[in-house]
């Protein structure tokens, strides 16, 4: 569950009817056991994970300073069609893209037949590989799309099937070693860590393949996924083409992929072998009297092989999921793909994915813009944060939440590293007004103490600027999506500064600090009575803002000493940070 903000629950009790409703375990939680039980949660998950060193730059060398005009957000996106399918099956989700200022970084092109022989299988000889890759020195961009439709001299056919190779029908196995090299260039191109996988129908099960074997991973060892996205996979199969026919216009049911997608052969009865594992044999994998063209379903050569289905292969849980699931005139299926084979929760219980069902036939599916972006929505939890980088802009979305989400609430969350002390302050403007009260916070890592906790009623937000140490951070945006609010992408900047901006005469003083005596010619006691059960951080700086010192406070102290004797005379602010409000009071420092 989520760390629910005090605001937001003050709105939830007050505008349940403009606002939204709560979902039911969060009815009668009191705030406290709500925090405990979230932290202890994300405790549990993080017990045998590094998550965190994943998601952002490792050196000082990759913290990034200034704006690329060519990309807008944390990762890149990659699109992957499916079956017969081609780069023109994202054709309205580009053009809407294009007019709405997203860089377009290309088609990123695959030929997965290149010996043009349909009997024989080989990813294991490079030199004599079914695979050649078209797409190398790609620009930085915002979006790519994955086109297995082209030609053996790698001429893309967009549209128009190809008939000459069947790349586009070609083994998943195959269709995972291009995802490898389709990540390989993006992060290249982009200098990015990690990248969005986005897979219509097979597309879907493309990126599966990549993601669920480890030895097609990067040279690190690292998938570098942020996101996985499936719309209308059979992640569970599809028996609608047949032995005689297809609804699909252009579907070869002798080849590889038609084989790969079977959830059971016509004949036999068998479960389908790369879905569910077993024997490549033909007697195992009958489904048509003129068989299939091969039965080397893991593409080494030879067949006869025992295969591991990929439903039984352990799924990733260090990255976010959505699932996009078509119920045409609520018919059970897209009248290609089932809605319980189309759901990757009826394979993996736990996978944290959300699900958006609308009422679509399959191939129609990429054209719903709104719940493509309602898809892509940011991650709502601390541990699959994106990384982002200080004092360059980024562009985020407030979306609807799913039925079956853990929030009502859209909580967008990323994580920043500093290096060296500073100050930071978070800018955001272009927000939908039906996102409204928009918060921001600030949480330590990885204790989720809360450092910076504002809500805003207006456009155009500037935090209160904010001394940090070195450290590891979360940066979260949380509102109410609405029908319209993905349309509306908000910009954001974290400003990062070794000094404060902040002319001192600015900085709010109160009297919620107790300090004794003041004025004073070397110690002084800051009294934390009022702070006790709560993590509070204690700074002090001078006149002109530079900080002196700054640590945790412990959450049972009642008070702090401060020795200001080997500074010399003149006014000094001691600020007090908790997870619900920042209180600055002022000392004078008098040697008598």
């Amino acid at each position: 569950m989520r760390i629910f903000h005090t605001v937001i629950i003050l709105i939830l009790t007050i505008y349940p009817q403009v606002w939204g409703q709560p979902k039911e375990f969060l009815s009668g939680v009191p705030p406290g056991s709500n925090i405990s039980r979230h932290i202890e949660e994300l405790k549990i998950k993080r017990e045998d994970s590094t998550y965190i060193e994943s998601l952002i730059p490792q050196t000082t060398s990759d913290f990034q300073f200034g704006d690329d005009p060519s990309q807008h957000f944390p990762y890149p996106v990659i699109f992957i069609h499916g079956l017969i399918g081609s780069s023109d099956s994202w054709t309205d989700f580009y053009e809407y893209a294009l007019m709405r200022g997203w860089s377009y970084g290309g088609q990123i092109r695959f030929n997965l037949n290149a010996d043009n022989n349909l009997s024989y299988s080989n990813i294991v000889n490079v030199t004599l590989s079914d695979i050649a890759d078209f797409s190398s020195n790609l620009p930085a961009a915002d979006f790519y799309i994955v086109n297995f439709n082209c030609a053996i001299d790698g001429t893309p056919y967009g549209g128009n099937y190809n008939t000459t190779t069947q790349s586009n029908q070609a083994a998943i196995f195959k269709q995972g070693i291009a995802i490898r090299q389709a990540i390989k260039h993006v992060l290249a191109a982009t200098g990015k860590d990690k990248v969005i996988l986005f897979g219509h129908s097979m597309g879907g099960l493309a990126a599966r393949q990549y993601l669920q074997n480890q030895n097609n991973w990067q040279l690190d060892n690292k998938h570098h996924i942020a996101k996985l996205i499936t719309s209308g996979t059979p992640h569970g199969g599809s028996n609608t083409t047949f032995p005689g026919g297809s609804v699909l216009a252009g579907v070869d049911e002798g080849s590889d992929a038609v084989r790969d997608l079977r959830t059971s052969y016509f004949y036999s009865g068998n479960s389908g072998v790369y879905l569910f594992g077993g024997t490549e044999n033909s007697s195992i994998m009958f489904d048509r009297l003129d068989g299939f063209y091969n039965y080397d379903v893991n593409c080494n050569g030879v067949t006869g092989n025992n295969v591991v289905g990929l439903n039984q292969k352990p799924m990733s849980t260090d990255l976010d999921m959505a699932c996009v699931i078509g119920n045409l005139n609520q018919l059970g299926s897209d009248l290609i793909v089932g809605t319980t084979q189309a759901q990757i929760k009826s394979y993996y219980v736990n996978a944290l994915s959300e699900t958006f069902t609308i009422n679509a036939f399959h191939t129609a599916l990429p054209g719903y813009l709104k719940t493509d972006f309602e898809a892509l929505d940011e991650p709502d939890f601390y541990e699959l944060s994106y990384g982002i980088n200080s004092n360059t802009t980024y562009s985020g979305y407030i979306t609807l939440q799913a039925p079956d989400a853990d929030f009502d609430i859209d909580y967008d969350d990323f994580v920043f590293k500093t290096y060296q002390p500073g100050w930071v302050n978070v800018k955001v403007d272009n927000i939908a007004s039906s996102s409204f009260p928009f918060g921001v916070s600030i949480l330590g890592h990885p204790n989720l103490d809360y450092l910076l906790d504002q809500t805003f009623q207006a456009d155009n937000i500037q935090t209160q600027t904010i001394y940090l140490p070195s450290g590891t951070y979360y940066l979260e945006f949380y509102a109410f999506g609405s029908s319209t609010s993905w349309q509306y992408p908000y910009h954001f900047q974290l400003s990062w500064s070794s000094s404060n901006s902040t002319d001192i005469k600015d900085i709010g003083i109160n009297s919620n600090i107790k300090i004794y005596p003041n004025p004073t010619a070397g110690q002084v006691e800051v009294r934390l009575s009022s702070y006790k059960g709560q993590q509070a951080m204690l700074s002090v700086y001078n006149e002109t803002g530079e900080v002196l010192f700054t640590q945790v406070v412990e959450q049972t102290s009642e008070s702090e000493y401060i020795n200001l004797e080997p500074y010399p005379d003149g006014i000094y602010f001691i600020e007090v940070i908790t997870p619900k409000q920042t209180n600055r009071s002022k000392v004078l420092k008098y040697s008598h």
